[in-house]
């Protein structure tokens, strides 16, 4: 007991429990398993850039690097749509709209993570170019895709400008030069954008509605099938033809394996459209890209 008394205030149990709980609040302000993803793209990218045996320390740095940068384009992007989220189930109970954290404090936290993570990867890459990449994928998803989101459904068109844009960070860092190959990563995943995020709108069409967002197109279930069959078609295609060109058949027929869950999923949401359908379409692409990037880093793209 005495032990505890002599113990500094920031120190006590109670405090460290405040510290942990705050701490669990600035890691949801990144949305953690979002990130996770976009994280892995962009160690995908790396990895078809660089040489092996790879400099871990570099790689490491790379990944905190991505992992800051968005996390920090996700604050400010709760930070501005605080708001709208308390209006939505899903969203409700994050930091900002419970109000477990101030705006002023997550604005400063997520700069500060920005910032942080763009230093990282400027010093990483040739040029700063993975740097400067990031910093334009996060002026384009809080400056331009987040106010899009409530005047139109477009705005997915946009903010996927920024959702391709890991892979091609990834490239840059990993010593990757100004090659189609960035180009190539960069249009495989504008195409996966399209499904992923039109398969969440769907399922929560109601909530999106009731706060404002004008995410989906307006025309109502018809439009939203056949705009989500369409990007899956061009992205299957768009993979397919990556796949001609590899020389190894087994990879070739893995791919064949993975478009044609693609395929079944996306055919089976147009036809029947329900939370169902698209949360099996949700589940299939988004195992779908980490898979095909494990293929293009093993057959090296």
């Amino acid at each position: 007991m005495n032990v505890i008394k002599e113990m500094p205030l920031f120190l006590t149990e109670r405090a460290i429990t405040v510290y942990l709980r705050r701490l669990k609040d600035y890691c949801e302000l990144t949305k953690p398993r979002l990130s996770a993803l976009v994280v892995f793209t962009g160690a995908m990218g790396y990895l078809m850039a660089t040489q092996f045996p790879i400099s871990v320390w570099d790689f490491v740095v790379t990944l905190i690097g991505i992992y800051l940068i968005v996390g920090g384009a996700n604050g400010l992007n709760q930070v501005w749509e605080r708001d709208r989220d308390r209006l939505m189930e899903r969203t409700r109970h994050r930091p900002l709209p419970s109000g477990r954290i101030v705006p002023l404090e997550g604005t400063v936290v997520s700069l500060i993570m920005a910032i942080l993570g763009w230093v990282l990867l400027v010093a990483t890459s040739a040029y700063g170019l993975a740097g400067w990449v990031a910093l334009a994928a996060l002026l384009i998803y809080v400056l331009c895709y987040t106010p899009m989101k409530t005047r139109t459904w477009l705005c997915t068109f946009v903010g996927a400008l920024a959702g391709a844009s890991p892979p091609v960070i990834g490239w840059f860092a990993g010593g990757g030069g100004l090659t189609f190959v960035p180009l190539i990563l960069f249009v495989l995943q504008y195409l996966w954008q399209l499904p992923h995020f039109w398969s969440i709108g769907h399922r929560y069409r109601d909530e999106y509605k009731k706060a404002g967002f004008r995410v989906m197109p307006e025309e109502g279930t018809a439009a939203i099938s056949v705009a989500t069959l369409s990007s899956s078609l061009f992205l299957i295609l768009f993979a397919t033809t990556l796949l001609k060109v590899q020389p190894s058949l087994l990879i070739f027929l893995v791919g064949l394996l993975l478009n044609g869950w693609l395929l079944f999923a996306a055919t089976r949401f147009a036809l029947k459209s329900s939370d169902a359908t698209a949360k099996g379409l949700l589940m299939t692409v988004d195992c779908w890209l980490p898979a095909f990037l494990i293929l293009l880093v093993i057959v090296g793209l």
